[in-house]
């Protein structure tokens, strides 16, 4: 298998996803597409759809909205958890409140960036820029390979991942991410999964997209305090990015450090960073924690929205007493 040239035609559709909360965002993308003949398949704040829809071959690139509630770190965060979209070709928004992330983003993976807000003079660079670089060697073969995964044809698949990665080409981070992914998730062997990621840490130890995945076998085999010291490691590299928090709360969670949940749901909540998200845990958190009082008082968590929450509790609770008296 040799490195050829440039593949123009080489996207089964032309055709994308967006993840996005914004309601036009539809109509602002599909103008902006048009001219280079291609077309929005789904436009949904459900990223697990858009996991479908590339899965069932509906698109092949990823476009990713950026916003306080939803930044698009989370989105990447998702993505990687499946073979099949943790080395897509991705073009991702960048808003203001989230500049902070940019190093974060550039470390999944290396999607195209877009600040915001958008226009055309920013936009359409960036998607040629991208096509460019999808329809070249070595990162025609990637997609390849990943087509071939979808389809099935597993021996294909990991033959040309098995190439990229012996030829120390430019893709072979995301090749060695493809490998870890395809046996933690489909093989369901963590062990091959971890050898993977560790290859891929010994020589790219910033990769985020490594990291993460890397994190979640820790955490699904019941390692949480490795898996935080690892995303704490990668948050400490970097400044003043909070988009490793859900995965440091999480690891905490589990550890059952609730301090720390709550002082890093407080930052999030404080700079704008998932807000509603983080109020809406922390509050449960403080009625868990029997906070309510503090809540009330320091976040501007009503009444109300605690007694709704110790009411659901309580019904739980009692759902489950009677389901084991009978």
């Amino acid at each position: 298998m040799s490195f050829g040239a440039r593949q123009k035609n080489s996207w089964p559709k032309q055709s994308a996803v967006v993840i996005s909360d914004i309601p036009n965002m539809y109509m602002i993308l599909k103008e902006l597409l048009r001219n280079y003949n291609w077309r929005i398949a789904m436009t949904t704040t459900v990223i697990q759809d858009a996991i479908t829809a590339i899965v069932n071959g509906e698109a092949f690139l990823v476009i990713v909205d950026d916003s306080s509630e939803v930044p698009a770190f989370s989105v990447l965060r998702q993505l990687m958890s499946t073979p099949f979209t943790c080395a897509m070709p991705v073009l991702t928004f960048l808003s203001e409140q989230n500049y902070s992330d940019t190093l974060a983003l550039q470390r999944m993976n290396q999607p195209e960036i877009v600040d915001k807000p958008l226009t055309p003079a920013k936009f359409l660079p960036k998607l040629l820029d991208l096509f460019k670089r999808w329809e070249t060697p070595p990162f025609f073969l990637l997609r390849q390979s990943l087509y071939q995964l979808m389809n099935g044809n597993e021996e294909g698949g990991l033959k040309i991942l098995k190439v990229l990665c012996e030829r120390e080409s430019t893709v072979k981070h995301c090749a060695l991410q493809v490998f870890a992914t395809y046996f933690f998730r489909v093989k369901n062997d963590p062990k091959t999964a971890e050898k993977f990621l560790l290859a891929s840490l010994k020589q790219y130890g910033k990769n985020l997209a490594s990291i993460t995945t890397l994190g979640d076998i820790y955490m699904r085999h019941a390692m949480p305090k490795l898996a935080q010291k690892l995303f704490q490691s990668a948050k400490n590299s970097l400044p003043n990015s909070l988009a490793l928090n859900p995965d440091i709360i999480q690891s905490s969670l589990m550890l059952s450090e609730m301090d720390q949940v709550m002082e890093h749901l407080v930052v999030m909540h404080q700079h704008g960073y998932m807000p509603n998200t983080a109020l809406s845990f922390l509050s449960r958190v403080m009625v868990s924690e029997g906070s309510e009082n503090i809540a009330e008082a320091s976040f501007n968590i009503k009444q109300g929205v605690l007694s709704k929450i110790q009411r659901a509790w309580d019904d739980t609770e009692e759902a489950v007493l009677s389901k084991a008296a009978g």
